[in-house]
């Protein structure tokens, strides 16, 4: 298999139309696509960009988002974003863009939501034991629905 490389860019739109090629053939998330980033960096943003594209055979197989704030790489991620993880045609390239966060070196990563069983959890907590750094995962509180049996009528006469 040909090697992945890592490559850093600044802007999101010479990637767009291969990111969201690769997010269909995975059938990523909505919150995964360059359309989303782009919309949540207009509304929300206020770090200089990294965007770090992983290519194997000039295809891009992975993107990692980031944005640097205070010498830390941060997930572009906040309320409005329920999820965010590495997105990613096979682990090697997930290992690869995780590989290559903390070959930046940044003083901090923090990410958040992050899914317990999605890929960028597994990948960046061994990358970041693998380059020296600490890791602290803090479970997120769950939403505050009640799951009901059946009807709201069965759950009212239960009551």
């Amino acid at each position: 298999m040909p090697a992945t490389s890592v490559h850093i860019v600044d802007t999101l739109e010479p990637l767009a139309s291969e990111w969201a090629e690769l997010a269909d053939r995975v059938q990523a998330a909505p919150f995964l696509y360059p359309g989303w980033h782009r919309a949540w960096r207009t509304a929300f943003g206020d770090g200089a960009l990294r965007i770090l594209a992983a290519h194997r055979d000039d295809r891009l197989v992975g993107v990692l988002p980031m944005e640097v704030r205070r010498g830390g790489w941060r997930a572009p991620t906040n309320a409005h974003t329920p999820t965010f993880d590495i997105l990613a045609l096979d682990g090697e390239a997930a290992s690869a863009l995780a590989a290559a966060v903390f070959e930046a070196r940044p003083r901090y990563l923090a990410i958040r939501p992050l899914d317990a069983d999605g890929g960028a959890l597994r990948a960046l907590v061994g990358a970041a034991s693998a380059y020296g750094y600490r890791t602290l995962a803090q479970p997120t509180g769950s939403a505050p629905y009640l799951h009901l049996a059946h009807d709201l009528r069965a759950h009212e006469s239960g009551l």
